[in-house]
């Protein structure tokens, strides 16, 4: 009996040790579940309240990698199709939406509700309707369809898109009839009609039958109130006038448009009004505001970065007045024409190239017009030909599309009884599910019974105390340690010098920090030159370590440096270098202990007046990255390395070399630390490397300082994917 009792008490010692790591894995899974919501609904403030669709993106990057945590991997198929929703909507940055859609396909489209399926279908039809795959973007909506269910929202956006290929592939009446059953879906679900309409307005003017698309564009006319939404239907309304060549209703209706498009946000939808506009001044033969339109035209092209969007109205100027025999004009607007199409290789250079051959021959050059002529030649027959694949491809589509359509007719009653098949399986589920949930029941209810015993009772309550009393330690413990750190937190934000001061003398700059822990090793550095106010001394430095001994070797050096600066009244970098090791040495000699500790540094010395650069490094090195071809945005990566020796001890010490560099307009110049290299990540887990910074910033310098950060972040999260941060990170960015 006595043997009975022991292996009985041992039984449940180890269910009790089994169920205690059950909760403790369920808690952390908890709390990763609760960081992970949090960050998706932090994501949508930074989205859609102040919209940052970048910062969101990182975010939800994050989310992702902890959803790989868990163990229910529904949940990370969520977090994919989320971020492909973004990729989308927010950035339009397709080959990451179809790459993130991609994932869900091979590996969780089996686990998807009915309803994710339909919005994952859906979304990789719009990713590859952008690769022009209009065939292969009707197949996804059309499978898309049988998921749908009761969804009448997701049925009239999925009838719309249909409608939008169809016309695409100039199957128009495909193309009206899903745009129809778009609307009436929507009317009957008492849902929003506007992007259904504007789908109609679009479909209907392709296929030239113009006034049913005036008579929806004269009802979404009707039914907004919102003063730019107003200009950009003006904009739609005036575009069908001008293709029924109905020239003064299109400059009548414009005026109106231009009156709402001058109102705060409507730019975008003006410089459109325009265009049309200054077409109609010109088809119309009604030049009396065209200079007027063109001027303000040009004003907005130059506010959007868009010069060459000009250059159509340019060669129509052009052949205007060249019919009129306005030589002079005719040849300016002409050549106007040329420079953009040639500049931004634009299409329809080859009828500017026309024109021109005819300008010339008016004034008898015709060696001149005879070139022109030969150029008009070469393209059109290049053109011819492209004409040519794409009425193929054309055909080709148009058989796809019949055997789409036959395929989707017979799989209507093979997906009718896989519903009935789906439902039965679960019927048959709940009754499983509700049997568990008896057996379960039941067992609980012995288990409090063999609890319940007095004598375990006691002695589980004993134990429970002194856990409870070894975890209060523990936590009072942990309390003084985090305190500690918080405390050599603030005292090492101390050191480093404000955003403002950064900005006021930094102006074209960014600096990325990035500690390991709460406290670092690396930190950054600001000084102004007291001998020449026109000089900004900043520096990136990495420090012995990191956490919190790097951060106690970083407040040495800090200081180090600033006396070189203020006491000592040192301005040249190589020489500050010197200073700072001296001074180091002297600091760390006090202890009876050998101290080997350091930094190495990339320092600088920027005088803004005359763009000239001293700089000096120990171990850590300048990267400048100048355009020199500055019409093709062609970059190159100019290194200045540092001193092979550290600032500290170290073996057969040599001064630190100043280099001069006189900086050009456009150049930007980086100084970094290790961190951001030696970071781990990536598809196998490994090194990122000095090479691929290099090239990621070589990526990025059509961007403003403010957006390399964006991307330098970005890049860093999606790099490090789930893999801890080994180091601190610092760079320093910084364009003349």
């Amino acid at each position: 009996m006595s043997a009975l009792k022991a292996i009985f008490f041992i039984w449940l010692l180890l269910s009790l040790l089994t169920d205690s790591k059950l909760v403790a894995q369920t808690k952390a899974e908890a709390a990763s579940l609760k960081t992970y919501r949090t960050l998706l609904i932090k994501a949508d403030e930074l989205q859609n309240k102040q919209n940052l669709p970048d910062s969101s993106i990182i975010l939800l990057i994050k989310a992702k990698g902890i959803a790989r945590s868990l163990s229910d991997k529904h949940i990370l198929a969520q977090a994919h199709l989320r971020l492909a929703h973004s990729y989308y909507w927010a950035i339009a940055d397709y080959y990451k939406c179809k790459k993130e859609l991609d994932t869900i396909g091979n590996n969780y489209f089996s686990i998807l509700t009915n309803t994710e399926k339909c919005q994952y279908l859906s979304r990789y039809g719009d990713a590859i309707y952008y690769d022009n795959d209009y065939v292969g973007s009707l197949q996804y909506y059309f499978k898309a369809l049988a998921y749908v269910g009761t969804d009448s929202v997701m049925l009239a956006r999925l009838y719309h898109n249909i409608g939008w290929v169809y016309t695409d592939l100039k199957n128009y009446a495909k193309g009206i009839e899903f745009g129809e059953k778009a609307l009436l879906v929507a009317q009957q679900a008492n849902g929003d009609v506007t992007h259904k309409l504007q789908g109609l307005v679009y479909i209907y003017k392709t296929a030239r039958q113009f006034s049913k698309a005036l008579d929806y564009q004269n009802k979404l006319l009707a039914s907004d109130t919102d003063r730019v939404q107003m200009a950009f239907n003006y904009y739609r309304k005036i575009s069908i006038y001008a293709d029924m060549k109905q020239y003064d209703s299109a400059l009548y209706y414009g005026e109106k448009g231009i009156y709402y498009g001058k109102k705060p946000g409507g730019a975008r939808n003006l410089m459109m009004l325009l265009d049309v506009q200054l077409a109609s001044c010109i088809h119309g033969k009604r030049m009396e505001h065209f200079d007027e339109y063109l001027k303000q035209y040009e004003a907005l092209l130059v506010q959007y970065n868009k010069p060459y969007d000009a250059n159509g109205i340019y060669a129509l100027a052009g052949e205007y007045y060249l019919q009129q025999k306005d030589y002079a004009k005719s040849r300016s607007y002409l050549e106007k024409a040329k420079q953009l199409q040639e500049q931004y290789n634009l299409v329809g250079i080859e009828y500017t190239y026309l024109s021109l051959a005819v300008w010339h021959e008016t004034k008898n050059e015709h060696d001149l017009a005879y070139g022109y002529l030969k150029k008009y030649a070469a393209i059109q027959d290049s053109v011819l030909m492209q004409e040519r694949e794409h009425t193929q491809k054309t055909m080709d589509n148009y058989s796809k599309i019949y055997d789409l359509e036959n395929t989707l007719t017979q799989n209507e009653t093979e997906i009718q009884a896989k519903n009935e098949l789906l439902q039965k399986e679960k019927t048959q589920k709940y009754m499983v599910l509700a049997g568990l949930v008896f057996v379960i029941l039941v067992a609980g209810f012995f288990f409090k019974l063999i609890v319940d015993r007095k004598k375990m009772t006691r002695q589980l309550i004993k134990n429970s105390r002194v856990i409870e009393l070894k975890n209060e330690l523990l936590s009072e413990r942990s309390k003084e340690i985090h305190d500690s750190i918080s405390y050599a937190k603030y005292l090492q934000n101390a050191i480093l010098p404000s955003g403002k001061l950064i900005k006021e003398n930094l102006k074209n700059s960014f600096v990325f920090y990035k500690p390991k822990d709460m406290v670092a090793g690396d930190f950054y550095w600001l000084e102004l030159c007291d001998a020449d106010k026109d000089l900004v001394l900043f520096a990136a430095a990495d420090c012995t370590g990191h956490g919190v001994p790097g951060a106690m070797v970083s407040v040495v050096c800090s200081n180090a440096l600033n006396r070189a600066v203020k006491e000592f009244a040192l301005c040249d970098p190589g020489k500050i270098l010197d200073k700072v090791r001296e001074l180091v040495i002297e600091t760390f000699s006090k202890s009876e202990d050998e101290v080997k500790d350091g930094m190495d540094i990339s320092l600088c010395v920027l005088n803004y007046k005359t763009h000239e650069l001293h700089w000096a490094g120990a171990n850590n090195p300048l990267w400048i990255i100048r355009n020199y071809k500055e019409k093709e945005q062609e970059y190159e990566l100019i290194e200045y390395k540092g001193n092979k020796q550290p600032i500290g001890k170290t073996e057969n010490p040599e001064p630190f070399t100043t280099h001069k560099v006189q900086l050009q307009a456009g150049d930007s110049f980086y100084l970094i630390t290790d961190g951001y290299a030696d970071q781990f990540g990536g598809e196998k887990g490994k090194k990122m490397k000095t090479a691929n910074f290099k090239k990621l910033l070589l990526s990025i310098q059509s961007k403003s300082m403010g957006e390399q950060y964006v991307a330098i972040e970005q890049s860093l999260e999606e790099w490090r994917g789930d893999h801890e941060q080994v180091d601190d990170i610092c760079v320093i960015g910084v364009r003349i």
